[in-house]
């Protein structure tokens, strides 16, 4: 279960990457409606039932989960997706199409858990000074992650030779 989401406020928009929960359906609803913010955002992981994504928790849902959610935030390009784009594993969408074009980006993405984490750290370099950041809730001690801390990590890189 999710730890620490009072680090969510109530005027706060909250992105989730996708594969929200597994069980019943009553069970999947009720973990929806408790989640805090003013705007909810889904893209939907593949395991993602009709339950889940037709909540009237969230404010929008993206369907497929090949189709990244972009932001800009403080000039940076910020691409959110379930699947990771590219890799060892293959992974296809519309950011891995684009990612030899990217430099100075984010990229955010779920779908791996704790698995293949040699594959997909935690948090990984890639080339033109992109970064990829594993947004598992596994790997994050089950906390929400937010646009501060991934900054953070974004910016310390590119002040370091």
């Amino acid at each position: 279960m999710w730890k620490n989401l009072s680090k969510i406020k109530p005027n706060d928009t909250l992105i989730h990457m996708g594969d929200v929960a597994l069980g019943r359906t009553q069970t999947r609803k009720s973990i929806v409606s408790k989640l805090p913010g003013k705007k909810k955002i889904l893209i939907r992981g593949n395991h993602d039932r009709i339950a889940t994504y037709k909540s009237t928790a969230w404010t929008s849902v993206i369907k497929e989960e090949s189709q990244p959610f972009y932001i800009k935030y403080k000039k940076t390009n910020i691409f959110i997706c379930h699947r990771p784009s590219g890799g060892p594993l293959k992974f296809k969408d519309e950011v891995y199409e684009i990612l030899p074009y990217l430099s100075n980006s984010i990229i955010l993405h779920g779908h791996v858990h704790n698995n293949h984490i040699d594959l997909y750290p935690k948090i990984q370099w890639r080339k033109n000074n992109n970064l990829m950041i594993n947004c598992c809730v596994e790997l994050w001690n089950y906390s929400p992650i937010n646009i501060e801390q991934i900054m953070r990590i974004f910016n310390d890189k590119k002040r370091t030779p």
